[in-house]
């Protein structure tokens, strides 16, 4: 998963990447928020 979050950054229009093992719990949707938020993300794309 590293090279993907690695090789994810590095595509067009990508302005923020992390991987996280819980975004299924609750504390995982305050992440999400945290990060739209903190980044001023218009779209949010996630990947299992």
């Amino acid at each position: 998963m590293p090279d993907v979050v690695e090789t994810a950054k590095k595509l067009p229009g990508v302005r923020y990447c992390e991987q996280n093992l819980s975004y299924c719990t609750e504390a995982g949707a305050v992440a999400i928020q945290q990060a739209v938020d903190e980044q001023k993300l218009k779209r949010v794309v996630i990947a299992a």
